[in-house]
C-alpha cells in the first residue's frame, strides 16, 4: 500500500458511486473532512481514524477491530445456528371467517409449525437482509460479507467524514458490484441526518416497511462501533415492529369499509371540507376517553364557547354524562360494533348541535343520527386516492383519538389540547373513563373486543407523572401515531400542542398539569369560536354516481392486474426455499415500484392481505426444513392461486350489488362474524 495507490481507489470509488448510487455522488466529490481524519501507515498497512476536534483514536487498528466486531457481532446473532429475530402468526392467528382471512388460516393452520415448537430460523452462515448502522471504514463490511451471505444489504451511515474516509480503505465496486448484479439480491445505502435522531429513524423505518417479507422477519442489524445514538435508533425500530404489523391492514376489512362507504356515497354525506385559510389560531380541544379524563371535566367545562370541543369515538357518552356538548364527533370504527354501541347509547335528540367527522368507511347508521355530518378520508386506503379529490387525513388510525386529532391537524388548527389521551392505564380495571360505555350500564359485552383482556400483562412505557404506566399495543400504536403526526407538523408549520392527559408521557406535546394556567391560555388565544365553528361546518361536496362508477371500475382493473401478474410469477416458481424466497421478492418489488407508483394509495385495498401472504408464507418456510418445508410451500401456493383466482370475482360481488341499506347483510354483521350470502 502506498498513497498513490489510496488516491486512485479513492478516484475509483467515486466513478463507481457516480454510476452506481448518483444521488450519494456529489455529496462525496467536492467533501472535506470536518471533524475526522484518516491515518494511514503505509509501511504496515494499518488504519486509524481520529476525532479532530478530540484527539479521540475512534478505530485504531481497523483491519484487527473489524474482524474482532465482525466475530462477535456473528456470534451475537444466532443462538444454537438459529437466527433470532421476529416470531411470525401461528395457528388460530386469522380467525375472521371472511374471504382473504380464511384462505390465510388455511395456510399457518394446516402448517406443522406452530407456536410451541417454533425456534425461529435457520443461521448456516446466509443473513437474508442485514441493516448496518455505520459505514465507518468499511472494513468491517468487507470482512463480513466473506463471512457469511447475504441477500439484502442495506448501509446507513450518519457521517459524510466516515462515508469519504471509507473511499480510501475498501474498494466499493469489489465489495458491493456482485449484490448489484445479481437480481435476486440488492444493496442500499442510505445516508442519515447527521444529528435528528427522529429524523434518521424516520427515513430508515420507511425503507424498511417497504422490504416484506425479509422486514420484520429476515432482518438483522448490525450497530458498527455500538454507538448510542444508533442503538436509540435501532431501539424505536425493534419496538414499533408490532405497531408495523397493526398498520398492514387487510382485504376483508377494506372490502367492508369500501361496503359502508358506498352506502354513504348514496346517501348524498357531503366530504370533509378542505384545509382552513383562518381562523386557525383558535384553540381546540381534541377528547378522547382515558381514566383521566375524569379528573378533567372542569377543565372541559371551562373551556365551552371559548374552545373548540371534539369528542373522538366512546368520549361521547362520557361528556354527555357530564352535561358537556361538543362542536364535534369523529369516528372512525367501520365494524357493525359501532354502529350498534351508537344505537345503545345515543338518541338523535342528544346529537342536535353537533357536527359528526366521521371517515367515509363508518357504518351509515351513524350517519343518520346527526344533521349536520361531513365524512373524511383517511391515508393509507383505496378509497383515499379514489374520492378525497385530495383532501386527505393523515395519522387517523388505530383509534378515533388518532382520527380527531388527524382531521383538526389537517384543517390546520395550531392550538391543539390533548384530553382523555391516556394511552395506557395504571389500574387495568380502569382503562377507560368510568363514565364511559365500558363501564355503565349500556356495557355491550357482546360487542367488547378482546382487546381490553389480560391488562394486568401490559407492558410499560413512562408516564407524565415520573412513573411508568401499562399499555398495550393497540395504546401504544396510537400513541406513536400521535408522536409521528405531531412531529410532521410542527416540521412544516406552527402548531403548540398540550397533553392534558394523566397517563402517557406524549413526545412534541407539552404536559399541562395546572388549571389556571389552562383557563389562561384558552382565555388569552386568539380566535373566534363562533365564526370558527362556522368556517369548520361548511362542508365540501358529496360522491355523486358517476365519480363511483369510473373509481370503481378503476380498482376492478387494479386487482385484475395484480392477480395476474403475481399468478404468472407463482407459474415460474420452483418448490424450492431459494426460489420462494425470490418470487416473494419480486412480488413485493411489483406492488411496491410499479402499483404503488402508479396507483399511489388504491393499493392499500389489497397491500395488507398479499403481504400477509407472503410474510406467512416466507416465515413458516424458511423455520422449516426439509419435505416439511416443501409440502409448506406446495400448499401455500395452492391456497394463494386459489386466492388471486377468486380475488376480482369477490371484489365485484360486493361494489356491484343494487342492495338498501336496510336489506344489506354486511351492515349487520361484526367483521368478527361469517356473512351469508356473500
Amino acid at each position: 500500500m502506498n498513497l498513490e495507490r489510496l488516491a486512485a481507489l479513492k478516484v475509483k470509488n467515486l466513478s463507481f458511486i457516480r454510476d452506481n448510487f448518483p444521488a450519494l455522488y456529489p455529496l462525496l466529490n467536492e467533501h472535506c473532512p470536518e471533524k475526522k481524519r484518516l491515518n494511514a501507515d503505509t509501511q504496515k498497512n494499518r488504519f486509524q481514524l481520529l476525532d479532530t476536534e478530540t484527539g479521540q483514536i475512534l478505530i485504531n487498528d481497523a483491519a484487527q477491530a473489524a474482524a474482532s466486531e465482525v466475530s462477535s457481532f456473528i456470534n451475537g446473532c444466532h443462538r444454537n445456528n438459529r437466527l433470532i429475530t421476529v416470531a411470525t402468526g401461528f395457528r388460530n392467528t386469522f380467525s375472521i371467517p371472511r374471504f382473504s382471512a380464511k384462505k390465510l388460516a388455511e395456510i399457518v393452520d394446516n402448517s406443522p409449525l406452530t407456536n410451541e415448537n417454533f425456534n425461529f430460523y435457520p443461521f448456516d452462515n446466509h443473513i437474508p437482509m442485514l441493516c448496518i448502522m455505520g459505514i465507518g471504514l468499511g472494513l468491517h463490511i468487507e470482512k463480513l460479507l466473506q463471512s457469511v451471505s447475504v441477500n439484502h444489504l442495506v448501509i446507513c451511515e450518519r457521517d459524510k467524514d466516515e462515508i469519504y474516509a471509507s473511499l480510501f480503505v475498501i474498494d466499493w465496486e469489489e465489495l458491493f458490484l456482485p449484490l448489484i448484479n445479481d437480481p435476486h439480491k440488492s444493496v442500499t445505502l442510505i445516508l442519515l441526518p447527521s444529528s435528528n435522531d427522529s429524523a434518521a429513524f424516520g427515513i430508515l423505518w420507511n425503507h424498511l416497511v417497504k422490504q416484506p417479507p425479509f422486514f420484520p422477519t429476515a432482518t438483522v442489524f448490525y450497530n458498527h462501533r455500538g454507538t448510542n445514538r444508533n442503538e436509540k435508533i435501532l431501539a424505536r425500530v425493534r419496538k414499533d415492529i408490532t405497531m408495523y404489523y397493526s398498520l398492514w391492514g387487510n382485504y376483508d376489512d377494506e372490502i367492508n369499509q369500501l361496503n359502508n362507504a358506498l352506502h354513504n356515497f348514496r346517501a348524498g354525506i357531503p366530504r370533509l371540507r378542505k384545509p382552513l385559510g383562518t381562523h386557525t389560531d383558535t384553540p381546540v380541544l381534541i377528547i378522547g376517553s382515558g381514566p383521566s379524563l375524569d379528573e378533567r371535566m372542569d377543565w372541559i367545562q371551562a373551556a365551552q364557547k371559548k374552545a373548540i370541543i371534539v369528542s373522538c369515538g366512546s368520549a361521547r357518552d362520557v361528556l354527555r354524562r357530564n352535561g358537556i356538548h361538543p362542536d364535534f364527533q369523529v369516528e372512525l370504527e367501520s365494524d357493525y360494533v359501532a354502529a350498534e354501541a351508537y344505537s345503545r347509547t345515543v338518541t338523535r335528540s342528544d346529537t342536535n348541535g353537533t357536527t359528526l367527522m366521521a371517515a367515509a368507511q363508518v357504518p351509515p347508521k351513524i350517519f343518520a343520527l346527526y344533521d349536520s355530518k361531513q365524512m373524511y378520508f383517511k391515508d393509507s386506503t383505496a378509497m383515499a386516492s379514489l374520492f378525497s379529490e385530495n383532501n386527505v387525513v393523515s395519522g387517523c388510525t388505530p383509534s378515533a383519538t388518532n382520527a380527531g386529532l388527524g382531521v383538526f391537524l389537517h384543517l390546520g388548527f395550531e392550538n391543539l389540547f390533548l384530553f382523555g389521551m391516556d394511552f395506557g392505564y395504571i389500574d387495568p380495571e380502569k382503562h377507560h373513563s368510568k363514565d364511559s360505555i365500558y363501564y355503565t350500564d349500556e356495557n355491550p359485552e357482546d360487542l367488547i373486543d378482546s382487546t381490553w383482556d389480560n391488562l394486568d400483562q401490559g407492558m410499560p412505557t413512562p408516564g407524565v407523572q415520573g412513573h411508568d404506566i401499562k399499555t398495550i399495543p393497540f395504546l401504544y400504536t396510537g400513541k406513536r401515531r400521535v408522536e409521528v403526526e405531531l412531529a410532521s407538523v410542527m416540521n412544516n408549520r406552527e402548531l403548540h400542542a398540550y397533553n392534558c392527559s394523566l397517563g402517557a408521557k406524549i413526545d412534541n406535546a407539552e404536559w399541562l398539569n395546572d388549571i389556571d394556567v389552562f383557563k389562561e391560555m384558552i382565555q388569552n388565544m386568539p380566535g373566534d369560536y363562533t365564526s370558527t365553528l362556522s368556517c369548520i361546518r361548511q362542508a365540501g361536496n358529496p360522491v355523486y354516481q358517476d365519480e363511483q362508477d369510473e373509481k370503481l371500475k378503476l380498482l376492478e382493473d387494479a386487482i385484475r392486474r395484480v392477480s395476474i401478474r403475481i399468478l404468472d410469477e407463482l407459474d415460474h416458481m420452483e418448490i424450492s426455499m431459494s426460489s420462494f424466497s425470490d418470487t416473494l421478492y419480486r412480488i413485493a418489488r411489483f406492488l411496491e415500484e410499479d402499483i404503488y407508483q402508479k396507483l399511489k394509495t388504491i393499493y392499500y385495498i389489497f397491500r395488507g392481505s398479499v403481504w400477509f401472504f407472503l410474510s406467512i408464507g416466507y416465515a413458516h418456510a424458511y423455520a422449516l426444513d426439509g419435505d416439511e418445508r416443501t409440502e409448506l410451500i406446495k400448499h401455500w401456493l395452492k391456497v394463494f392461486r386459489e386466492f388471486l383466482n377468486e380475488w376480482p370475482e369477490h371484489y365485484c360481488s360486493i361494489v356491484y350489488r343494487d342492495v338498501s341499506v336496510e336489506n344489506d347483510p354486511l351492515l349487520t354483521k361484526m367483521i368478527t362474524e361469517a356473512v351469508e350470502g356473500v
